[in-house]
Order: structure tokens, then C-alpha cells, then sequence
């Protein structure tokens, strides 16, 4: 089979659209979908409605390709340590989470949950010791009249430690 110049418009194409959909060339995780909320811990302006958690929190470790920083997040009995709770969307959604985890100390779980209590929630456990992309294996329905909180927990009953960055809530469907 031979290639004639006009063919290779139809082969970059699929490369193309693969790069102008990524917010940067490094930043496909491969969770598609659009965008929610998103944010690399960078400074205090990133913990801005987030509760939990405070400058303090903000380390000089980073995820591969990440900026400068990334969140601590450590906590006693109560949880969730940190979380941060959206309005309702007013149109009904799926959506799931992802982000680098850094598991310091037994590691930690990040999630999401509808509404004011766990019952309706999808997560996924960080253990690595190193820094790993990981996301949720299912996602979550978001009714339109709902709030959605994104959540970490990282300790508890015994002490634990984790390091969180690059955290992206996305639609689905």
C-alpha cells in the first residue's frame, strides 16, 4: 500500500484533534470528558472555597509534568480531612475524579459524594509510594438539583499521610 500526499491530511487529523484537546501537551490523563473543576495546589487562591485545609498544607513535592506543589492531606477521626462542595449543576450530569496521588503513610482515598452524606459516593484508594495518576473505575450521577463534594481522607483511627496534585472533577457523558 502506498501513501499519496493528499492521504496524510486524513492521518494527522486524529493526532491534531488529540492535541488541541488536551489543555497541554502533557496534561492528557485519557479521563475525557469536560472539565468541571480543576486545580495543581499551587497557592492559597487554589484552596479557595476547600474545607480543611490551609496554606500550611501546600508542599514543594509535585506529580510528573505538575507545577511547583501539591496538598497534604492528614487528619484524625473526623472526615472527611479536606473537601470542597459544588452547587447543583441545574442540569443533571455524570461525573467522575481523578488526580496524582503520593501515598506518604498507609495512603488515603479520594472521592465524590452527592448531597450531604456518603451514601451516593464513587472513590478510589491511593497506595502507591510513588507519585500515580489514578481515577475513579466508575463514575457518579450528579442530579441537577444535587450538590457534589470531592473529598480526600487520609488518616483516621491510625495516622496517615498523602500527597494530592493535578485533581480533575469531569463530566462523563
Amino acid at each position: 500500500m502506498s501513501l499519496r500526499h493528499s492521504d496524510f491530511g486524513f492521518l494527522l487529523l486524529p493526532l491534531l484533534l488529540l492535541v488541541v484537546s488536551c489543555e497541554g501537551p502533557l496534561d492528557c490523563d485519557g479521563s475525557g470528558g469536560v472539565t468541571v473543576y480543576r486545580t495543581s495546589f499551587e497557592s492559597e487562591q487554589d484552596l479557595v472555597g476547600w474545607q480543611g485545609i490551609t496554606v500550611d498544607d501546600l508542599r514543594d513535592d509535585h506529580a510528573p509534568h505538575g507545577d511547583k506543589r501539591s496538598l497534604f492531606v492528614s487528619g484524625g477521626c473526623l472526615v472527611p480531612h479536606a473537601s470542597l462542595t459544588f452547587s447543583p449543576p441545574g442540569k443533571g450530569r455524570v461525573v467522575s475524579v481523578e488526580c496524582y496521588c503520593k501515598n506518604l503513610l498507609y495512603g488515603g482515598s479520594v472521592g465524590l459524594y452527592i448531597g450531604a452524606v456518603f451514601s451516593q459516593s464513587v472513590s478510589f484508594t491511593a497506595t502507591d509510594t510513588t507519585w500515580t495518576h489514578y481515577t475513579c473505575e466508575s463514575a457518579i450521577r450528579w442530579p441537577a438539583d444535587s450538590t457534589l463534594t470531592v473529598y480526600m481522607i487520609s488518616g483516621g483511627y491510625t495516622g496517615s499521610a498523602m500527597l494530592v496534585d493535578r485533581l480533575k472533577v469531569f463530566a462523563a457523558d
